[in-house]
């Protein structure tokens, strides 16, 4: 996510250059939490060149970078550029505010996926596992040009991770009953994906998530939950979560059955294709080669 919107921070930067017909060359290079963050990007040809001018980028007195220039710019027009470039300086501290504020965030809300988890021995690594299915999912989607740009990774990761949340508002007596669930009972375990959005919405970071997390029951015919979506109006996260979910909860034991063994969930992902789960997401599934351990 930090690298994508970094480069939407530049785009901005550099419409505003040809605004002001602001002929100039420049390169930034950021490391921002661990994350090297360069433009142009590496192996262009403006590594070579040897700029007049550098801005050294730094922030809670730490360098976080260096800005470097080079053009024939008039005293006024360089007045401009500085004006330009403090901007961009302060729209990156934002962006690295922003992800330290996304990653203690996620770290709190990792603690509680763990905390649900553990109270139910039969779930645990449920939300890893859907993370790393989701991201494997989207690649396919992206490389069939099935992938809308606005979902980016980082987003898909987060969502997957974070999609059970809600599930700490569940009863554990419920999460590990071993018998069948009364009406009142499911109705009860339904409400997680509301819960996990309620739990979301005072976190500004994840509001653009919470769509995710809400809708991540849905089905394609429109008999899910909470809200009956159908097709392409449930977003497309939570589809990709859901067939990730699904096939993992297929192929992990449950206090109410045992697994199923994974080429009998794949069957079971192809027949609900169409049905509960999105065709072209299933089918973007089915086609990544898996590895199962004996």
């Amino acid at each position: 996510m930090i690298r994508s919107d970094f480069l939407e921070t530049i785009e901005e930067y550099e419409s505003q250059l040809k605004k002001y017909s602001l002929d100039l060359r420049y390169k930034i290079v950021l490391n921002i939490g661990g994350h090297l963050l360069e433009w142009p990007l590496a192996g262009n040809r403006l590594k070579d060149l040897s700029f007049t001018g550098r801005i050294h980028l730094c922030w809670d007195n730490k360098e976080a970078g260096i800005y470097y220039w080079i053009g024939n710019l008039s005293p006024h027009q360089q007045t401009i550029n500085e004006l330009l470039v403090d901007n961009l300086i302060t729209k990156i501290r934002l962006l690295e505010k922003n992800y330290h504020n996304l990653n203690c965030g996620m770290g709190v809300l990792n603690s509680a996926v763990k905390a649900i988890e553990a109270k139910d021995r039969y779930t645990r690594g449920h939300s890893d596992r859907v993370a790393a299915l989701s991201l494997k999912i989207a690649e396919t989607l992206d490389e069939a040009g099935l992938l809308d740009p606005e979902c980016s990774a980082r987003d898909i990761e987060i969502a997957a991770k974070l999609h059970d949340i809600g599930k700490i508002g569940i009863s554990e007596l419920i999460l590990t009953k071993t018998g069948p669930l009364t009406m009142q009972e499911i109705q009860h375990i339904r409400q997680h994906p509301a819960m996990g959005a309620a739990i979301l919405t005072p976190l500004a970071i994840f509001e653009h998530l919470i769509p995710a997390i809400r809708h991540h029951h849905e089905r394609f015919d429109g008999n899910g939950y909470p809200d009956e979506l159908r097709g392409p109006e449930i977003p497309l996260i939570s589809r990709i979560i859901s067939v990730a979910d699904t096939f993992d909860a297929l192929t992990s034991n449950r206090p109410y059955r045992k697994a199923m063994a994974p080429q009998t969930a794949l069957a079971e992902v192809r027949r609900v294709s169409g049905i509960q789960l999105d065709p072209d997401i299933a089918g973007a599934f089915l086609s990544i080669p898996l590895t199962f351990s004996s």
